[in-house]
């Protein structure tokens, strides 16, 4: 019975020492796949990083690009808006010029049919 025991403990301990094994094979696998996943999780972070910086350069350029544009128009509609503004003052100038023009003509045009009437009065007084 000695070595009946004896022999049942050294199957536990084989036993033991063979979970021990599989536990300490199955823990440097768990480590090596969490490294390797800490791996690609930092370089999907650095990527993703690098995508967002170079989108949000392409966005600034095209912000940069739209508001210089925008500036441009602007500026161009400001320097259209003066030259209609000193157009239509040369133009309110000249439309003054010859409204008085036009009231000296109805003034000069008034004295001719007041001088004609009063040719004709003097025709019939002769």
């Amino acid at each position: 019975e000695s070595a009946g025991n004896e022999t049942e403990a050294r199957v536990r301990v084989y036993i033991k020492d063979i979970q021990d094994g599989l536990e300490k094979q199955m823990g440097d696998e768990i480590d090596d796949m969490n490294q390797k996943f800490s791996v690609t999780l930092k370089e999907s972070v650095s990527t993703v990083s690098k995508e967002k910086d170079n989108m949000e350069k392409v966005l600034m350029g095209e912000l940069n690009k739209a508001t210089d544009k925008m500036r441009d128009t602007i500026h161009q509609t400001c320097l259209d808006n003066e030259k209609n503004a000193a157009a239509m003052s040369s133009l309110e100038t000249r439309l003054q010029k010859k409204q008085a023009e036009i009231t000296s003509k109805n003034n000069e045009i008034e004295r001719l049919e007041e001088a004609n009437d009063a040719l004709r009065i003097e025709v019939k007084r002769l």
